[in-house]
């Protein structure tokens, strides 16, 4: 990715909070009910106040990558129309944000590192079958990745 400064970023990163709000408002994730779905878009409207009012008097670009991570957090690990939506709008805004795919990264090491990778493997692998992300022997794999991690740590 081509460096940008605080306000570049700052800027791409209200289109892309934007281009979420519209996500969750045209295609609501069939999997939240009235009151998370609320709260999600809450959460997007005040990211988007904070980033905002950061641009004005705190240009930290550190800060500003924790807000980008929490901003796409949802957008990476989640699957479904209102997630595609999402990134077929960050692409044809041509903003320089891109799908990370973390369950590659995964499966080419052949090894889960911690935590937040096992939670998100627990988490989007059905989903990641069902929309053809991965295939049934990615799954036995990731079963097998699984089963090693919990041995690891118990």
């Amino acid at each position: 990715m081509k460096k940008y400064n605080y306000t570049e970023m700052s800027e791409f990163l209200v289109r892309a909070i934007d281009i979420a709000i519209l996500a969750f408002r045209e295609h609501p994730p069939k999997n939240l009910d009235e009151h998370s779905y609320k709260l999600v878009l809450d959460y997007y409207c005040s990211a988007k106040e904070d980033v905002l009012i950061r641009e004005k008097k705190f240009k930290n670009l550190t800060s500003l990558k924790y807000d980008i991570a929490d901003v796409f957090t949802y957008f990476q690990e989640s699957s479904g129309e209102t997630v595609q939506f999402f990134w077929d709008n960050i692409k044809k805004e041509s903003l320089p944000f891109k799908r990370e795919n973390k369950m590659k990264k995964i499966l080419k090491r052949r090894r889960i590192n911690n935590n937040q990778e096992y939670d998100f493997v627990i988490d989007v692998m059905i989903p990641y079958l069902d929309e053809g992300l991965i295939n049934d022997n990615d799954i036995i794999v990731l079963n097998k990745l699984i089963s090693e991690f919990e041995n690891k740590h118990k």
